[in-house]
């Protein structure tokens, strides 16, 4: 039998191990096919959009976890304010070591559909259940340590992320950090993923527009085709990244690190770029019209005639 343990880490994600599922860090290998893109990780909007729609032991799961009792806003529940369920499909019999990792602030629970038989019930940070998975449907249930009336926190982002490491297959959990993550195609709109880790992961045409990623570390990462229109980058970290036609319209990238990387043909219409390290940036016939474009480092830096309203 595949042995699993999953991880639970609250520092603002949750990732889950399958076979040896340790919630930690994110450890997985990012899908590197591209043709045809097949998207495997989802956000919680996508679950509301789709109710027919189940996670699997393949891709990451983002949630955007209120605290109980906050005020609504615009971004779509699966539940309730500071509860999500996640409904879930495993295919083989597995066992799975559950821990919430230190510095956690959720309690997360798992129980069988077809029976309602709960699985494990867990509440503090470093909590650890062993179960035994079967083939079948099953909920997730994650819901906030905070009390919005006792303590206004903001909205905390979860990663529920699987990783294909040897000896053991791995799903962890944990929060604001999913490192080497497969998160094409998957919708991001209006998250709070200040402080993020996200490094060398995939985002290729995914939309993160009018997200907060200010502070974030997205360097080494794939963006070809992403969305990042009105989304607050900055202080943060694009270093080194493919960006190929993405679209950065209206962003913030104020003291961000943008340098070596490749944004050919991608927008940056009405973007804010001040004081920002664009040395060595590839920015070939991209389109910089109507951005605010000052104060930055630009040695190094590749445009061409094709490039419109570079300064």
């Amino acid at each position: 039998m595949k042995q699993c343990k999953f991880y639970i880490n609250s520092f603002f994600a949750f990732l889950i191990f399958s076979a040896f599922v340790y919630i930690s860090g994110c450890e997985s290998n990012v899908v590197t096919n591209s043709n045809p893109v097949e998207q495997l990780s989802h956000s919680e909007q996508e679950f509301t959009d789709n109710s027919s729609l189940r996670a699997n032991d393949s891709g990451v799961v983002v949630l955007n976890l209120e605290a109980l009792n906050s005020p609504s806003d615009n971004i779509p529940d699966t539940y309730t304010r500071g509860i999500d369920i996640i409904p879930y499909y495993f295919s083989s019999s597995r066992s799975v070591n559950f821990k919430i990792g230190d510095s956690s602030y959720f309690s997360a629970k798992l129980y069988k559909e077809s029976s309602g038989d709960t699985l494990f019930k867990l509440y503090n940070p470093g909590d650890s259940a062993m179960v035994n998975i079967q083939p079948g449907n099953y909920k997730l249930i994650v819901q906030s340590a905070y009390n919005y009336n006792v303590s206004p926190v903001e909205n905390k982002t979860v990663f529920v992320q699987p990783s294909y490491t040897k000896p053991a297959f791995l799903i962890l959990l944990k929060t604001n950090s999913c490192t080497k993550c497969d998160l094409r195609w998957v919708t991001f709109m209006f998250l709070n993923l200040r402080n993020a880790r996200i490094s060398t992961s995939d985002l290729s045409l995914s939309n993160f527009s009018f997200s907060n990623l200010s502070h974030a570390r997205l360097d080494f990462t794939k963006m070809q085709g992403v969305s990042m229109i009105g989304t607050n980058l900055d202080s943060s970290d694009i270093s080194n990244v493919i960006g190929v036609m993405g679209n950065f319209s209206a962003a913030k990238l104020n003291n961000a690190n943008l340098s070596n990387s490749k944004f050919m043909f991608g927008t940056f219409s009405g973007a804010v770029i001040k004081y920002s390290n664009l040395s060595y940036t590839d920015m070939t016939g991209t389109n910089l019209c109507a951005s605010e474009f000052s104060n930055n480092q630009t040695s190094g830096i590749r445009y061409n005639a094709l490039t419109t309203c570079y300064p």
